[in-house]
């Protein structure tokens, strides 16, 4: 009789069907599921300790009382991580190794946590203008250098991790940074509650660039399958760019109702940004709350990753995806209802649930609509079409915030999320069914 399967953290190194895998990919399989498991721990566990959707947001409130600058930094992330990617599919497609480019283009990805320690350190010799300037160059640097170095490794990551483990293999990497995470956002709570402003954050920035350093050696030690270096030869009627962006959408029903639903998705999701500034001025909070914020984010993250993961490897991605919109609409039902901090606390909770469980379903699904020469053109021409979406929405939620406040803004996310929902429910067929 064949022992019982269960979920243990050996089996997630375990292929299902190993005799149906690439033999070079088979051999480095456990090796490459490790070191870039520890990449992303690391990388989240550098995001924790400046966060774009938390603790960036707030030191910018520090600065200015503008919405929209405020709001700009977690759009400008989404936005420069999404919409290169589509201009970049015919340079990743020929690329036969990846990995000496993603550690190249990857390390201009970290660089930007150095400046921004630097930043605060300095914001005594300068205005708050030329201060809110540096600042939003300084996140338009990490989040185009995220977009030119995605595709890439991302490609990478197809490669060298099979379909039926990508699910537990983003599960694993960004469960493991949760936990880090919430670690990361004791040590924000502590900087910012015991050290004079702005030295707290200047630490908390130069913290987040050495775990993204690390983070940067545990990539190196990926095991590409052995090919020669140089470029590849493409099909001859294969499309790429743009080009290649209007044929998939033209052609691939499916493909074009997911991006449908992740557009909406994407407006939706723009409460996100304003979601720590406003309870701290709701609420009448001092700063450190948005690192308690910030760590229970975290820790929501942890259930969305390891229920994202499940549900993307047993059922597929679009059960992670829906699970995650379901959560987000839940998130904003709370956020209308609340009436203490205490209770705004759920609101992260469910935040962190969706936001790791809409990653690991959306990073997988994306690759899972082609395995051959044009899957860099549908992964990119998911992330960017992700990125147009997302590049109107910090102005819509101003013009909202500004006629009826933030709970008119809110409101609107709600009607847009569930709008997602039907969509993807109704209209979208799981990709590695179809």
């Amino acid at each position: 009789m064949a022992p019982r399967r269960s979920f243990r953290v050996l089996a997630l190194l375990e292929l299902d069907k190993p005799e149906e895998v690439n033999p070079a990919v088979r051999s480095f399989f456990k090796r490459n599921f490790i070191v870039n498991a520890l990449d992303l721990t690391f990388f989240s566990f550098g995001d924790s300790l400046a966060n774009m959707r938390t603790i960036l947001p707030v030191f910018a409130s520090t600065l200015t009382t503008s919405p929209l600058l405020i709001g700009l930094i977690p759009i400008l992330s989404d936005v420069g991580w999404s919409l290169p990617q589509i201009f970049f599919s015919r340079f990743s497609a020929k690329l036969k190794r990846k990995l000496p480019t993603v550690m190249v283009l990857g390390f201009g990805e970290r660089l930007p946590y150095l400046l921004l320690g630097l930043l605060a350190l300095n914001l005594s010799s300068m205005s708050a203008s030329t201060a809110v300037a540096l600042l939003i160059g300084a996140v338009l640097l990490r989040s185009f250098s995220a977009g030119v170095v995605g595709l890439p490794w991302q490609e990478m990551i197809a490669e060298i991790i099979p379909a039926g483990r990508r699910g537990s293999f983003f599960g694993t990497g960004f469960l493991l940074g949760q936990f880090a995470g919430i670690a990361g956002s004791g040590i924000v709570a502590y900087l910012l509650a015991e050290r004079a402003y702005p030295q707290g954050y200047a630490f908390s920035f130069f913290a987040a660039f050495a775990a993204m350093v690390i983070s940067w050696f545990f990539t190196s030690l990926t095991k590409e399958p052995e090919q020669e270096a140089g470029t590849r030869t493409l099909p001859p009627d294969q499309k790429y760019g743009i080009q290649g962006a209007f044929k998939v959408l033209r052609e691939n029903k499916n493909f074009r109702y997911y991006i449908v639903s992740r557009g909406l998705f994407v407006f939706g999701f723009m409460a996100m940004a304003y979601l720590a500034v406003y309870a701290l001025q709701t609420f009448n909070l001092s700063e450190k709350y948005a690192a308690i914020y910030s760590g229970v984010m975290i820790a929501g993250g942890l259930v969305g990753n390891i229920v994202g993961a499940a549900l993307n490897d047993r059922h597929g991605s679009k059960a992670a995806l829906l699970f995650a919109s379901w959560t987000w609409t839940a998130a904003m039902v709370v956020a209308l209802l609340a009436w203490s901090w205490q209770i705004f606390l759920i609101v992260f909770i469910l935040l962190g649930i969706s936001s790791s469980a809409n990653l690991v379903g959306d990073l997988s699904m994306a690759m899972d609509f082609s395995g051959g020469s044009d899957r860099p053109v549908y992964v990119g021409t998911a992330r960017s079409m992700a990125g147009l979406f997302t590049l109107p929405t910090p102005f819509l939620a101003g013009l909202l915030i500004r006629m009826g406040g933030y709970q008119l803004m809110m409101m609107a996310a709600l009607v847009f999320t569930l709008i997602s929902i039907l969509v993807l429910w109704r209209n979208v067929t799981e990709p590695r069914q179809a």
